[in-house]
This record gives structure tokens, sequence and C-alpha cells, in this order.
């Protein structure tokens, strides 16, 4: 099983706007999201002097689809994992992790940059899941401040019995409605997606360097356009 490489998108680059997205991860894909990616894009304004780049009614239609999309997909792969097993999207990506690991465990260091987690973020969740026996905790051999995560016989036992929903979900949600010719285009698309280091966030990005248009003074009103068509100017609807 495997799912479309671009998906880790929202991993790196929309988590902050769209919720958790640790739904997309699916064992056996150890380096989801870690391949090569295309050179640097860099189209965005970096004239911060100059007016804001408003997003096209196409534009924002598409925009908003996706992300109406990652919720979706979102909250379907949690209603599965819990009701099913009883297990957080969070806790499953942290046992899917694990399991694709020698010896199923991890520094701790290790499993922060495989989930793209801060270290205290990560520290909380393994509290968490230790109390409820799903992974156990031991000093580090050498490094008296490192910690190793290692999963537990029950963990692996949770693990093994959401898989089979999980990934049933996966295709019901993605590969059912999708055609097979389109699967190149969105990979290209979200491998571009994954490249792009000039937002804040994305790993790679310089404020000095890729300086975002002024919003003071003298920019010009955000164009509106409702779904007739007609014109409407900023202040007939609110921001999306």
């Amino acid at each position: 099983m495997v799912l479309p490489l671009g998906f880790t998108v929202s991993e790196q680059c929309i988590s902050s706007t769209v919720g958790n997205t640790d739904f997309l991860r699916v064992p056996g894909l150890r380096n989801f999201g870690t391949g090569r990616t295309p050179d640097k894009v860099d189209v965005m304004n970096t004239d911060p002097s100059s007016a804001p780049r408003w997003l096209s009614p196409e534009e924002q239609n598409l925009w908003r689809l996706l992300l109406a999309t990652v919720r979706k997909a979102n909250r379907c792969i949690e209603e599965t994992l819990f009701t099913g097993n009883g297990l957080s999207t969070s806790e499953f990506a942290v046992l899917v992790s694990l399991s694709e690991n020698p010896e199923r465990q991890m520094r701790l260091r290790d499993l922060c940059i495989d989930l793209d987690w801060d270290r205290s973020r990560a520290s909380h969740q393994i509290t968490r899941m230790e109390r409820r026996g799903l992974v156990r905790k031991t000093r580090c051999a050498g490094d008296a401040r490192g910690v190793v995560v290692q999963i537990t016989p029950e963990g692996a036992e949770s693990l093994d019995a959401a898989v089979p929903r999980h990934v049933e979900s996966v295709q019901r949600l993605i590969f059912d409605v999708i055609d097979p010719d389109d699967i190149p285009a969105l990979n290209r698309f979200l491998r571009a997606v994954l490249a792009v280091d000039n937002v804040p966030g994305a790993n790679g990005f310089d404020p000095g360097e890729h300086a975002f248009p002024d919003a003071g003074n003298g920019v010009p009103e955000r164009p509106v356009t409702d779904s007739a068509g007609s014109g409407k100017s900023g202040e007939d609807r609110g921001n999306p």
C-alpha cells in the first residue's frame, strides 16, 4: 500500500492551517516524504513595498478545496482509528515510526525529526502513551541525556489491529476516487509544494531574503468576487 509521496505536504506546509495531519502516516513508509524534491521554486513576491498578490476566484476555490479535503481526511481517519481501536492519530503516528525501525525503537530526538514534532510535544505524547502501556522509555546507552522510545508488545498489538481499518479508509478516501492517470501530476504538484522554502514554517525560510509585501498604508483593497461573478469590495465580505 503506497500513498502518493506528496501527501506529506500537510505535515510541513499547511498543518498550522488545517490541523492535525498525523493521519497521513502509513505503515511501511519509513522514508515517506523524505525523497528527492524538485529544485527550489521561488516565485514569491519578495518586494516588501509591493501590493499583495490576491488570489483569483479560481485560486481561491482550489485553495479552499485543498483545505476542506485535508480536513475531511483528517476527521475520517481520526474517527476510524479512535472508534475502531481507541488510538489517536498522534499515537498511531508514533507507533508506525517505531515499528519501522530496528528493534522497534528510536531515540526521542530521531522520533521528533521523523514526525516533524518539537521535543516538548513529543515528550508529552510519549509520556501519555507510556501510561497506556503502548511504549516504554529507557536511557540511551552512553548518553545520560538521551532517551530511547520502544514500542511495547501491547503497542505493537494495537498497531496491528488498527492497520487494516486504516488502510481501508485511505483506499476509500483517496484511491477509490482518483484517476490513476492523475497520480503523477498530483505527485509533481505536491513535491513542488514540499520544495517551497520561502514561507514561515518551511525549512530554509529566511525572513530577510523572503520578505512579505508590506501590509501598511497604501495597499490596494483586496478584490472579492461572488459566485455569480459580480464584484464586491473587501468590506462586503469577511476575509476567508
